[in-house]
């Protein structure tokens, strides 16, 4: 028998405004008689496999569930006394004691978690309401896609609701484990290499945080001894920095040192969050190595947490001309032309700076797709340009232990909603341009949470640029604002800075 593994649950949104909330206090937070009825007609006549709270949480008069095998797990199965359900310890065990074709994994949080591995399939049922929450939704990975949406519907007692299905792309070979297991060796002999002639030292990005939160951003690497570490240099020779990864971090905020010990990653950068209360404005960050003398000093932005607007802004294409249609420009401007020489699209700084007046100095993001390899390029960039000085979240290109590399779209995704999650009361505009993937992105990020977002800006490329980076004719207009269901959202576009200054004004005065 061929036996199908299929992950069953609904989510909600937490109060910070992530996606994924599943349960409180083993119940669940709200009552949707449709979905109760969608789970009733997928897993009837299959077999569910439950965690023991998941199985307490059921109501008397439906436990076990009816014209279903129900298999519980639980570090004790002789606690379980009803003989009409299977209760065993192990979830490989109860995979292979079902009896029907279908198998449905239908809780809790840890059960989910172990089951990603063996399902193929997930139908989700995404309920558009803030809740509190203790037990969250699995994030599926890379390897799953979704297959089919419907739209959102009105349940009778008032909640709205969709049902998603996502299905595992099947892959025989990890290939991004097994690229990591090679990049992991080459950075230790790499390491042990270098360090006899340089020192570790820190790329410091642009952290932030809000009065009583922080978020510390940065990047072990191994410079030269003889190296200035604020020399701004060309994006090819950053790509050739040599990360330190799994090392102690010390931290010090204007001066004064962190009782937490930070640490990097596999790629030697530092993303981690600290509670500390501090005052609103610019702050200066440190960081050390163990047994180094020298500390690396960045800058660190607090944002009043009660900021009603805040904006989420691409780079490439939207504020710097990059010429990506163009593969052997875009690789050039990258990477060989010097900082002071690349080009700011037209009219987009006027574009802040009515944003700026007109929502009396929002909380500002700039969200790329370009490695954090290029950050010291760009930020000098902005400061020449008089663009916006604010967090830059960028990406990195390398393996990440489970995958060959994080794709665009996934990054900016989680990027975007982790901003929301630092910042759950505020409002946004997110800007972007129609030449790679902004509008999908923002198309599935006003889908998820409408009632964030103030406005969405598109920066338009030319005809001959749009035809040149997809081969075939696009037009903005039709695959994006006609997806997007939400009307009440302005959609704005334009091909410069100039005429989407124009255009904000009409349209956010009326």
């Amino acid at each position: 028998m061929n036996k199908k593994i299929s992950l069953i649950w609904a989510e909600a949104y937490h109060k910070d405004g992530k996606i994924g909330a599943i349960g409180y206090k083993g119940k669940i937070p709200w009552y949707i008689p449709e979905d109760l009825k969608h789970f009733s007609d997928l897993t009837k006549g299959g077999t569910v496999i439950m965690g023991r709270k998941t199985w307490d949480s059921l109501p008397e008069n439906v436990r076990p569930l009816p014209n279903r095998k129900n298999i519980i797990l639980t570090n004790h199965p002789e606690n379980i006394k009803n003989h009409n359900v299977l209760a065993l310890s192990s979830l490989k065990e109860a995979i292979s004691r079902s009896n029907t074709e279908n198998i449905w994994i239908i809780g809790g949080e840890k059960i989910y978690k172990a089951a990603t591995k063996y399902a193929s399939d997930a139908y989700i049922t995404r309920v558009r309401k803030k809740v509190v929450a203790d037990t969250s939704a699995p994030k599926l990975s890379f390897f799953w896609k979704q297959v089919s949406k419907s739209d959102w519907m009105l349940s009778r007692n008032g909640e709205q609701y969709c049902f998603y299905k996502y299905s595992k792309i099947k892959v025989p070979i990890n290939f991004g484990k097994i690229i990591s297991s090679i990049e992991d060796t080459y950075i230790k002999h790499n390491i042990a290499f270098l360090s006899r002639k340089r020192k570790i030292t820190f790329d410091t990005y642009i952290s932030y945080g809000t009065q009583n939160k922080i978020r510390l951003l940065g990047r072990a690497i191994l410079a030269s001894s003889k190296q200035n570490p604020n020399e701004l240099r060309r994006g090819f020779r950053t790509l050739a920095a040599a990360q330190v990864p799994k090392i102690d971090v010390h931290a010090a905020i204007d001066g004064k040192p962190l009782a937490k010990t930070l640490k990097t990653d596999r790629g030697g950068y530092i993303d981690e969050y600290v509670n500390l209360e501090l005052s609103v404005g610019r702050h200066q960050v440190e960081f050390w190595a163990d047994d180094s003398t020298y500390k690396s000093k960045g800058d660190l932005l607090i944002i009043d947490k009660s900021t009603k607007y805040g904006i989420i802004s691409d780079i490439d294409d939207t504020i710097i001309i990059t010429k990506i249609p163009s593969i052997f420009l875009a690789i050039y401007n990258s990477l060989f032309l010097r900082p002071e020489k690349r080009q700011a699209v037209y009219g987009m700084k006027r574009l802040f700076e009515t944003l700026n007046e007109k929502f009396f100095n929002p909380a500002f993001f700039y969200v790329s797709t370009s490695p954090w390899n290029v950050f010291k390029t760009v930020k000098n960039f902005i400061k020449a340009n008089n663009f916006p000085y604010s967090p830059f979240i960028l990406r990195d290109f390398g393996p990440t232990g489970d995958k060959i590399y994080l794709s665009g779209r996934e990054h900016k995704m989680n990027a975007i909603q982790q901003i929301f999650g630092d910042f759950p009361e505020t409002q946004w505009i997110l800007i972007g341009d129609d030449g790679q993937i902004d509008p999908s992105i923002y198309r599935d990020i006003t889908d998820l949470y409408p009632e964030k977002i103030k406005a969405i800006i598109i920066r338009r490329l030319t005809g001959t640029e749009l035809f040149l980076n997809h081969i075939i004719p696009v037009s903005f207009e039709a695959p994006f604002i006609e997806k997007v269901s939400y009307k009440s959202i302005p959609i704005i576009a334009a091909n410069d800075g100039y005429k989407l200054r124009q255009l904000v004004e009409n349209i956010l005065n009326s």
